[in-house]
This record gives structure tokens, C-alpha cells and sequence, in this order.
């Protein structure tokens, strides 16, 4: 399993997304799963609709529990107090990856660099 120390972000979520693909857990990572907010509405659940919830909670424990297992002690404190996988996952790529405009604007920068050598 690949570990990540904070560097090749890309790299690391390439790994663990085909792992998780594999494992057919990604899509509780991608859309997440609605959650009863209180007790009547979990009364109010058939049973083929409470065994997806608890099909859904099994899944996102497991795929939490391996993104824990694949962050070096350094980046587990950032993660640590999270207890739903797609907040956990989304926070990493934020934190790592960076905003899709902070990329572009970075990419852009070193295009100029580049042209102006």
C-alpha cells in the first residue's frame, strides 16, 4: 500500500483511488451517502434501505481506516479527527493537490518562466 509523506500527492491518490476501484468502495468516496439526521427518520427507513446505509458505513469505515494506514504519522494529525471519508478525502486534495485555480495559476507561471528562458 502506498504511504504518503506529504510530497507526489498525485501519485499517492492515483494508487489509492485504483485500490479503492478495485475494492468497488470508491464510489462512498466520489458521492458520499445520505445519512439519517435523527432517529425518525431512521425509524422511518424500509430494511432494504437500512441495509444500504449499513452496506454504506462498513464501506466508509474500511476506506478511512486504509487512507489512515497510508498517511505518515506527519499527516495523520490533519486527518485524525475526521470520521466520514469523503470530507477526509476532499480535505487531502485540497490541502496537497491545491484548488484547480491555484493549479492552472501555477502551471501559467511556469509557463512563463519557461518562455522567457
Amino acid at each position: 500500500m502506498p504511504t504518503f509523506d506529504g510530497n507526489n500527492y498525485e501519485y499517492w491518490s492515483i494508487m489509492m483511488k485504483t485500490m479503492f476501484m478495485y475494492q468497488d468502495v470508491w464510489e462512498v468516496i466520489e458521492n458520499g451517502f445520505p445519512e439519517p439526521t435523527n432517529a425518525t427518520t431512521l425509524n422511518a427507513l424500509s430494511n432494504a434501505q437500512r441495509n444500504l446505509l449499513k452496506e454504506n458505513k462498513i464501506k466508509s469505515t474500511k476506506v478511512l481506516n486504509l487512507i489512515f494506514l497510508g498517511v505518515e504519522p506527519s499527516i495523520f494529525p490533519r486527518i485524525q479527527g475526521y470520521t466520514r471519508v469523503k470530507p477526509t478525502w476532499d480535505m487531502l486534495e485540497t490541502v496537497y493537490q491545491g484548488l484547480a485555480k491555484v493549479k492552472i495559476a501555477k502551471l501559467q507561471s511556469l509557463r512563463r518562466y519557461f518562455e522567457t528562458l
